[in-house]
This record gives C-alpha cells, sequence and structure tokens, in this order.
C-alpha cells in the first residue's frame, strides 16, 4: 500500500474484493463455483434455474438450516409476480405499487417493513467547464432549491398509497452522501449549517441567486440521460427535470442517450463534454468508496477531473485517518462542504427502505440485517412448515 488506509477493516470484510480464483485452466467460471461458502454451486441451467447444496464443513455450522436452494431464473417481472402470487416462488422484490393490491389479493403473505436505506444512491453532475452557466455556485444553489423532494420521494416511492393505508412511511434525504451510511448527516437537520437551506425547496429565494448572479431567465441548457435501460431511473430523471423547468427559472431540455458510447463518453468526462446536466451513476460498498469515486479526479464516477474545492482534500484526509470516529467527523465535514459548493445533486433526493412480500413458511427472511450483499442472508432461513398453506 502507498499510504496507511484508515478504513482497511471496511475494504477486507466487503463480499466484493479478494476473491480467490482457481488456477485451474478447465475451470469454468460462467458456470461452476469454488469457494468456503455456505454452499457450493450444484448445478447452473442458462435461463432456467440454479441449484445450491448446503456446504457441511462451513464455519457457522448449524447453519445453513437449508440442505439445498432452487433458484428459479425469471427475468419478466409479471412472471415473476405470478409465480410468486401461486407460491412457486416463496419472495420476489415487488414493486412499490404493487405491494399492497398483492397483499390484499393474497392476504396470508407477510408484508415486513425494511429497515435499511439504500446506500447506492447516485447523482446529477453540472457542467465542468468554464463557459457553463453552472460555473457560478448561486446557479447550482439556485437549481437544487427548484426541488421539492419530499414529493420527489412521494413519486419515486409511491408514498401516498402506504399514508392512505395508514402504514408508515419513514423516508429520509440523501445528503452528498448516501442515508444508508452511518456517517450520513440528515440534510432537514441543523448539522450541515448553512448549507441545508440549499435542499429545501424554495423558488423564491432560487430566483433571488439567479438574479444577485446576474443571468437571464429562463437559463436554457440541457439535460442528459442514458435512455435504453434502467428505465425507472430514466423516468426519475425526466420527472425531475420537469419540476426544474417549473416556474421559468429554467428550461431544460431532454438529451437522451446511449449508455454504452455516448453518455459513457459525457459520463466519463467529469463534467467536460456538456454545458448542462448529466445524469449520473454510482455505488459504493462503504463511504470511504463512495466520496472517492465521486470527489477525487480519477475516480470512476467523478463529478470533475480536478479537484474539487473543500472537498477532496478532506476526502483524501479521511483515507488516511486510523480512528473511526475523527474519520466519521471528517465524513460529516465533507457533506457540510458539498452543500455549499454543489458539485453535484444527489438523486435521487429521497431514501425510502420500502415494503417487501414473502409467504410466512420463509421464516427469518428479512429479519437479519447484513448490509452488503452476502450469502449470509441464506444461511438462516428455514422452511415453517406449520404456517405452509395449499
Amino acid at each position: 500500500m502507498k499510504f496507511a488506509y484508515g478504513p482497511i477493516t471496511e475494504l477486507l470484510q466487503s463480499s466484493q474484493h479478494f476473491y480467490l480464483e482457481p488456477r485451474d485452466d478447465n475451470f469454468n467460471f460462467r458456470g461452476d463455483m469454488r469457494g468456503s461458502g455456505p454452499y457450493f454451486l450444484e448445478s447452473y441451467r442458462p435461463s432456467s434455474g440454479i441449484t445450491y447444496a448446503r456446504n457441511p464443513d462451513w464455519y457457522g455450522n448449524p447453519q445453513p438450516f437449508f440442505d439445498k436452494i432452487e433458484r428459479t431464473l425469471v427475468s419478466d417481472y409479471a412472471q415473476q409476480l405470478s409465480q410468486f402470487k401461486a407460491k412457486n416462488l416463496w419472495t420476489i422484490t415487488v414493486r412499490p405499487e404493487d405491494i399492497l393490491s398483492t397483499k390484499r389479493d393474497n392476504p396470508g403473505m407477510l408484508m415486513v417493513a425494511g429497515r435499511e436505506y439504500a446506500t447506492g444512491v447516485s447523482y446529477v453532475n453540472y457542467s465542468k467547464r468554464p463557459d457553463s452557466v453552472f460555473a457560478d455556485v448561486r446557479i447550482r444553489r439556485a437549481l437544487s432549491m427548484m426541488l421539492d423532494r419530499d414529493l420527489l420521494t412521494d413519486t419515486f416511492d409511491n408514498l401516498q398509497q402506504f399514508k392512505d393505508a395508514g402504514l408508515p412511511t419513514d423516508a429520509v434525504w440523501n445528503s452528498h452522501l448516501s442515508a444508508g451510511f452511518a456517517e450520513w448527516v440528515d440534510p432537514r437537520g441543523s448539522d450541515l449549517g448553512e448549507g441545508a437551506k440549499y435542499f429545501q425547496y424554495d423558488p423564491a429565494e432560487a430566483k433571488k441567486l439567479i438574479d444577485a448572479a446576474g443571468v437571464k431567465t429562463p437559463i436554457k441548457e440541457t439535460y442528459g440521460s442514458w435512455t435504453d435501460r434502467a428505465f425507472d431511473i430514466v423516468k426519475q430523471h425526466e420527472v425531475s427535470m420537469a419540476m426544474m423547468n417549473e416556474g421559468g427559472l429554467f428550461e431544460f431540455t431532454w438529451d437522451p442517450l446511449i449508455y454504452n458510447t455516448t453518455w459513457r463518453t459525457q459520463d466519463d468526462s467529469g463534467g467536460e463534454a456538456y454545458t448542462g446536466l448529466l445524469g449520473s451513476r454510482l455505488a459504493g460498498f462503504s463511504p470511504d468508496v463512495y466520496l472517492v469515486q465521486k470527489y477525487t479526479p480519477t475516480g470512476r464516477s467523478k463529478v470533475s477531473g480536478k479537484p474539487v474545492p473543500g472537498i477532496t482534500d478532506l476526502v483524501l484526509k479521511q483515507r488516511t485517518e486510523p480512528d473511526p470516529k475523527r474519520r466519521a467527523e471528517i465524513m460529516k465535514d465533507i457533506q457540510k462542504a458539498a452543500a455549499l459548493e454543489w458539485p453535484d445533486i444527489p438523486s435521487p433526493p429521497g431514501n425510502f427502505p420500502g415494503y417487501s412480500l414473502r409467504w410466512p413458511w420463509l421464516a427469518n427472511h428479512g429479519v437479519f440485517i447484513e448490509g452488503n450483499a452476502t450469502a449470509r442472508s441464506f444461511t438462516t432461513y428455514w422452511d415453517d412448515e406449520s404456517k405452509r398453506t395449499a
């Protein structure tokens, strides 16, 4: 290592790193699996299913409880939902808009409230070109204040239906760090300081900022996004753009891009290949990875090809801080600085744990929280036959 890496324990415990790959020319990486986890791959049937068999020597013995796990591969959501209702699948990821209707039609299902906020929140990037109107921080702050984050969260996560049913909707706002991370600072609280006001929906104040910058309205620019995949995210960008355009301060035009070509070129440019906005993507298993990817010039999802004033230095500083508490304080300072600088807009703006459905005999499903994706989730499941129905 080139430096003392503070969050080394987060790196070592992540399931995304330190794979041991077999040195065998006959090993089939597409259909075989070797390792020391709780389950071994017994068979892989393309477009059909996967069978996992219990590892009898796993260190967590007597777990896992299932001798085998059959995972049916069904790509079509409507078919997944149909098979779930027919009890051929014990649980699936049901879309928010279908949760309550599915539960009403199948009263024997269990509906469980989520307890974890998402960590994989992406962002909308401002152009970093010196000739862009967004080179003025007042314009960046003004645009943020054109977003009604509560309304957008209600819309994207279909919260109204849960509210109407009298169910809790514990939605929060993402800062420039996802709400799923322990180091997250709530923009609706007081810990962000002066920058918290720029998270508020306030078109009147936005107009004052634009007037102070001496910029003529409406500000006409482009809003780019890929349009050939992840269509739910594309829709979020379209809705956000429409809200930004309300009131006559901004007038964005939609710029449809192809993910692997035109969008990738713009996204890799760090804000230099366009003069308006670009919907970007970001994921990280830890807050360090999340911030480094976004706020360093060589980051995979960089907002800029240059250091971000007041932010990049702090991101690099926290990497070398061995004390977790001091590192968490630095991350809070990063969020405070970002709330003033606005190098990007967190997207989606809100974070809601949601609800899930399962049949009641799939015991322990949704009970334990593991954080990152891990096979450990499957070790505690068991089949409670006393709750099985025909």
